[in-house]
């Protein structure tokens, strides 16, 4: 059977693992956040060049058809404005939940670390009153022996 402070460290080195899948898992989510971010600015980007396109086209008198193909494209950008933001969103959660579970594992980790430092001390001092009882009972050995010669 393994030992308390056996069982702590690998505890704590599992802890560990996870932290680091999990920053990685957040460090990809950051590219799939600028990504998603990235998309969105060029969707409204073009969006704002299609109004522009329809303001003057409204404004310089053009056919019907045209503008109404303008408004009709605009609203799917729009759409997909939409479905973009709220990508986003599900992203920012998914960032929010990953960032707890990562700093959940990292506070379990140092806990884990304190809680095995206190075992490895606690496993110094015993020794050391050990050593200390054994270094006692010699010298009255010792000194029983000595006054029985004498």
């Amino acid at each position: 059977m393994k030992n308390r402070l056996t069982v702590i460290k690998e505890l704590q080195r599992r802890a560990g693992e996870e932290g680091h899948v999990l920053a990685q898992a957040l460090a990809r989510l950051k590219r799939q956040l600028a990504e998603a971010e990235g998309k969105l600015k060029m969707l409204r980007d073009y969006a704002d060049q299609y109004r522009e396109q329809l303001r003057r086209a409204e404004s310089g008198g053009t056919e019907w058809r045209r503008a109404h193909d303008l408004r009709a494209f605009i609203a799917r950008i729009d759409e997909t404005i939409a479905v973009q933001e709220n990508e986003l969103r599900n992203l920012q959660c998914s960032g929010n939940g990953l960032v707890a579970q990562w700093r959940h594992a990292h506070q379990r980790e140092k806990a884990l670390g304190l809680l095995a430092g206190r075992h490895e001390m606690e496993a110094r001092l015993q020794a050391a009153r050990r050593l200390q009882k054994e270094i006692e009972d010699w010298t009255l050995r010792a000194q029983a022996a000595a006054s029985s010669l004498a």
